[in-house]
């Protein structure tokens, strides 16, 4: 509805009002639903115009937003909605967060991000009733637990992140849509400024 807006609710009533900016599409913008519990993904299938993902960040293998096996991996949630809906998911718009960091070696890149990464994880558990915010500390990472993070979130040089972009591309079920976390807190503005730099320059024209 173009005209202007009226509601009479228990909490606001408004008469009359318009609305600014217009949608850009006549029947107006599409709705983006996210999660990772497979009721949120079900619910963004039958409601929604698509779905955002997390990529699974690789801390146990049975790791998932309801506690079924590795089902937070963003893979799985959109072959789900592809096998388990009524949803052309070629038509349908997927897309996955995840972390973004690139330094010129892989080794200065994860020895820059993972402290930032782990204090962005610890936040994320003190407000969750099934984490404990010590899980995600540099004393109570072992080295299988490193390479599983390694394996997920895209931490690297130019050539890591180019190569796992592509092993994304080539897992995701229809035409994948990123949105990438490259705004590390606890790291400088100089920090953080290179390595959007580096992924502009050296992996973004991978993929033109």
């Amino acid at each position: 509805d173009d005209g202007p807006l009226s509601h009479d609710g228990d909490i606001y009533q408004y008469d009359n009002v318009e609305v600014y900016p217009k949608p850009a599409t006549e029947s107006g913008p599409p709705i983006y639903l996210g999660g990772t519990s497979k009721p949120a993904v079900d619910r963004a299938a039958y409601r929604g115009d698509g779905f955002f993902g997390n990529a699974n960040m690789g801390w146990q293998p049975e790791d998932s937003g309801d506690g079924e096996d590795t089902f937070d991996h963003w893979g799985d949630q959109s072959t789900y909605i592809a096998e388990n809906h009524d949803v052309d998911i070629n038509d349908y718009f997927v897309g996955m967060l995840n972390y973004c960091f690139v330094a010129e070696t892989d080794e200065e890149a994860w020895e820059t991000m993972l402290p930032s990464f782990l204090y962005t994880r610890r936040n994320y558990a003190a407000h969750s009733t099934h984490r404990d915010p010590e899980e995600f500390t540099l004393e109570n990472l072992d080295e299988e637990r490193i390479q599983r993070l390694k394996n997920h979130i895209l931490v690297g040089s130019p050539e890591t992140v180019v190569e796992r972009l592509k092993e994304t591309e080539q897992d995701a079920t229809g035409e994948i849509h990123m949105a990438l976390r490259m705004w590390q807190p606890l790291l400088s503005l100089e920090e953080n400024a290179e390595s959007i730099r580096l992924f502009g320059e050296e992996v973004m024209p991978e993929f033109s």
